[in-house]
């Protein structure tokens, strides 16, 4: 589980940066609609 929050983009407070996190996925998975990932 560290290790893969280690991977993750992280903000300064420690959360996640889930545009960043996103971004990477759209770059993996372009099929994907990432404005429906962002709603959820």
């Amino acid at each position: 589980m560290v290790k893969v929050r280690q991977e993750q983009p992280v903000l300064v407070d420690g959360s996640i940066n889930l545009e960043m996190w996103l971004c990477g996925v759209g770059e993996l998975r372009p099929e994907l609609n990432l404005a429906r990932l962002r709603e959820a």
